[in-house]
């Protein structure tokens, strides 16, 4: 634990010949030296001390909308967010909306501390603990809360994963591919760019990422130098399904229907929208108000029954997504690790898309009108769990399409696999 941002206004900055909105360490340290019997309270002031050493980067930030315009800033952010819960400027709408963005946008830890009742803290923060299980942590009184034991709490949550220093080498590795990317933007005219956008599938956002996958590919490892080689048998499956499970799918931060949404219906059951991407961005104009899924069954007892009745046997399964899948073939396409819940990565579970169950999934005219892209709240019937990556996404479209385009080319005779067996067993 290093970076550390103190969000609390009770702290005497009407000693400065200015008001800050943020208060650097060098601030905090000036107003403990010269100016210590000023601080309204003595907890707040203890803990700034202990924080503002050569061990932390202390920063103070006097009000929920203060810390918001900070992480808008693009400033390297913090490890730790002490947050006080009252003052002038806050208020519980506040404070949860600042604390949601500091944990969507930031691997920080956010330690909410009050002089009011802890419970009555609790009743507002509780949702973003279930979203936000291991790193918001539980409300406490001011005198409570001390380096030491925060120091503590994150070391135990951060050993043996890539947190601290190495994700700290990645932020940086990210940003200047991003910067490099958009040197080569920044040389084409705004009226050059806004004519190509006119007919790109997914905006400038669709050709930004592809060129910064492109930076980060030519770049390599990086940071992950050193966790290469020398790695032991891991056991912790959970985890190992989480990691893969973070490869294969992610969360939109937005609410706009896309190719490869795995989604759970109101009726329970669960699809992979298929429409292509284009098609969505002007949903009406290019479908007619017709999207098409690709229902989907979850690899368990239930699941297993329901293809095994419609005539797949599906004993094992293929070395990759795509593969042949025992004797059920390429009538399905397995994706493990499918997160549960939207936006967690709590529960996990498989699921098998079944190549020819396309449906077409009638969304009448919503708040976009004609020329929109389709949201979910035009589809209030579907609820997106994830959203497969490109990389992945790519690759299992291309798949169904091929085998809904197959021009059927007829299976070997049993002899002739026999005799071709025989010739390769051989050499």
């Amino acid at each position: 634990m290093r970076r550390v941002w103190i969000v609390d206004d009770a702290v005497p900055v009407q000693e400065l010949s200015y008001i800050p909105s943020t208060l650097p360490e060098k601030g905090i340290r000036h107003l403990l030296d010269d100016h210590g019997d000023a601080w309204p309270e003595q907890e707040v002031k203890q803990l700034c001390d202990s924080l503002s050493g050569e061990a932390f980067e202390l920063t103070v930030v006097l009000s929920p909308d203060s810390l918001n315009a900070l992480l808008q800033s693009g400033i390297e952010p913090p490890h730790v967010v002490i947050f006080d819960w009252e003052g002038p400027g806050f208020g519980p709408e506040l404070n949860t909306d600042a604390i949601r963005r500091v944990l969507e946008s930031s691997f920080s830890f956010v330690q909410v501390y009050t002089h009011l009742g802890v419970e009555a803290v609790e009743a507002y923060i509780q949702d973003l603990r279930t979203r936000f299980p291991d790193r918001m942590l539980p409300a406490r009184a001011k005198q409570d809360v001390n380096a030491a034991d925060l120091g503590t709490i994150v070391a135990t949550a951060w050993n043996d994963t890539i947190a601290g220093e190495v994700a700290d080498g990645v932020r940086a590795t990210a940003r200047a591919c991003v910067e490099r990317v958009l040197i080569d933007l920044c040389s084409i005219r705004r009226n050059a760019l806004a004519a190509l956008l006119e007919t790109a599938a997914g905006g400038l956002d669709a050709l930004l990422m592809a060129k910064l996958r492109d930076e980060i590919g030519f770049l390599g490892v990086g940071p992950f130098d050193a966790l290469s080689g020398g790695g032991e048998q891991v056991e912790a499956t959970d985890e190992l399904r989480r990691f893969q499970s973070i490869f294969y799918y992610h969360f939109p931060s937005d609410d706009l229907v896309r190719t490869g949404d795995i989604v759970l219906s109101d009726k329970g059951t669960y699809a992979m929208v298929f429409s292509p991407q284009c098609h969505l961005e002007r949903f009406r104009k290019k479908t007619g108000e017709r999207l098409t899924l690709i229902d989907a069954e979850e690899i368990a007892p239930h699941g297993i029954e329901v293809l095994r009745d419609s005539g797949m046997k599906l004993s094992k399964v293929g070395g990759s997504a795509i593969a042949t899948h025992g004797s059920a073939g390429h009538a399905v396409v397995i994706l493990p690790n499918v997160p549960k819940e939207p936006n967690r990565r709590r529960l996990l579970f498989d699921i098998a898309i079944r190549t020819h169950a396309w449906n077409s999934l009638q969304v009448k005219k919503g708040e976009n009108g004609e020329h929109g892209p389709l949201r979910y709240t035009d589809v209030p019937t579907l609820n997106r769990l994830c959203t497969i990556t490109d990389t992945w996404c790519a690759a299992v479209v291309s798949h169904i399409t091929g085998v809904m385009a197959s021009a059927g080319v007829p299976d070997f005779p049993d002899f002739e696999k026999v005799r071709i067996d025989q010739i390769l067993s051989q050499g």
